[in-house]
């Protein structure tokens, strides 16, 4: 194209050059150009088995692999930016927030090594998210927040991912880092909150100003407090005892559940005393919480919708009810 000879047909060329240029070599806006040479990269080790040292993925070398791996599981960062909407809020649905208020609001930087931050402070009802909280969230960090799990997990998931498309798998972290050894197995440690705690918890009164809030509060120092023991991956009950994820973000997530916390933790403590799914009806939990049955159905409901319950339907008003600590996963296969 020739350069035009009118000074304002010269200018719409340029900004039409400049356009067409950043299309085509992924040119970034001055806030979210990444700054690769920021920071030095660390040293890898070479893994005798022949897999990758999992740390190498947060390299700035590994950008197109993580925007990749990122737009086709959960959806984030399309077309090639290095902007998302916020994935903590398609997520969780309960706030009653509106979308479009989160929307550009997350964003991958790289200064030596890939980073995820928040870039929405104000306006944002969760104080306890920890991709808000924490300004180092790395690749593992965001798939664990995403995923509802530890960060073993996370490494698992992208290792999956990795050897797809590389023939490669990820080995471990190394000793103190990614909560994991370099073994085949360790041990995964749970919450160990007492069901003289839980009783204490579900005690709480259910009306009066502020009564879900004093409820959650509660609850979080309870859970939060209470004194780790392994989990084995199949039974949460100790006998005294009931084992709550450690990785859950339930800072986060239970004040977002609201009232209907209180049915989220009844449930997650009556399955894993049962070791399996509990059939019982709207009514029956209604007693067993002291509520009436609209009050369990609307919870129920609300449960549904975030992904942290799921029911299965029967006969004569029976179902089938267990939960889930990963919520909704947007995009998920």
């Amino acid at each position: 194209m020739a350069l035009p000879d009118d000074p304002r047909e010269r200018k719409k060329w340029m900004v039409q050059v400049l356009q067409d240029y950043g299309r085509e070599f992924l040119i970034f806006e001055a806030d979210d150009q990444p700054n690769v040479f920021a920071a030095p990269e660390p040293e890898y080790r070479d893994l005798k088995s022949g897999n990758l040292d999992p740390r190498e993925l947060k390299s700035w070398r590994y950008l197109d692999f993580t925007l990749k791996f990122l737009q086709e599981r959960y959806g984030l960062f399309g077309k090639g930016g290095l902007v998302s909407d916020c994935p903590v809020h398609k997520l969780n649905p309960l706030t009653g927030e509106r979308p479009e208020d989160f929307s550009n609001s997350f964003q991958l930087t790289a200064e030596g090594t890939i980073k995820f931050r928040c870039r929405r402070f104000i306006g944002c009802q969760r104080s306890h998210c920890s991709a808000k909280t924490n300004r180092t969230l790395d690749l593992y960090d965001l798939v664990s927040l995403l995923e509802g799990k530890s960060l073993d997990h996370a490494r698992r998931i992208i290792s999956d991912y990795y050897e797809r498309a590389h023939g490669q798998k990820l080995g471990y972290f190394p000793k103190g880092e990614g909560g994991t050894e370099d073994r085949e197995q360790s041990s995964v440690m749970r919450f160990a909150v007492p069901k003289t705690e839980l009783e204490r918890i579900l005690s709480v009164p259910l009306k009066g100003r502020g009564a879900s809030a004093r409820f959650v509060t509660i609850a979080l120092q309870i859970i939060c407090s209470a004194p780790e023991e392994p989990y084995d991956g199949h039974k949460a009950d100790t006998g005294k005892a009931i084992l709550f994820s450690r990785s859950f973000d339930w800072k986060a997530k239970l004040p977002e559940m609201g009232s209907a916390a209180r049915l989220f933790l009844w449930v997650h403590w009556r399955q894993a005393e049962a070791g399996a799914r509990l059939s019982l009806t709207d009514q029956e939990i209604a007693e067993a919480l002291n509520v009436d049955r609209r009050t369990i159905q609307t919870w129920k409901q609300s449960l549904v919708r975030a992904g942290y319950l799921e029911i299965l339907e029967a006969e004569d008003q029976m179902s089938f009810w267990s939960t889930n600590y990963a919520g909704l996963k947007t995009g998920t296969r």
